[in-house]
């Protein structure tokens, strides 16, 4: 599912139309997510939530995970929603 998606538009310089498929709805929530996260961290010791979503990879940073979480939670928004649809 889309977020913001729009109306096809007929482009007169490239003499087509053009679909606009808007963003991702999951983008659309774990970005929206993001926001309240990166907060939450900035004044805490630890991850928000009490959940640590380390892959268990050196590599792994903050903020990494910090958008893995936003991903995390933005999945179970979809399932509620999908559950509410049902």
């Amino acid at each position: 599912m889309k977020a913001f998606p729009s109306k096809p538009t007929f482009d007169l310089e490239i003499n087509r139309t053009v679909w606009h498929d808007g963003m991702d709805l999951r983008d659309y929530f774990a970005s929206s997510a993001m926001q309240s996260l990166v907060r939450v961290w900035d004044r805490s010791d630890g991850f928000p939530l009490g959940i640590d979503p380390t892959s268990g990879d050196d590599d792994d940073t903050h903020l990494k995970c910090l958008a893995r979480l936003a991903y995390m939670v933005a999945d179970a928004m979809e399932e509620i929603k999908n559950e509410r649809n049902e």
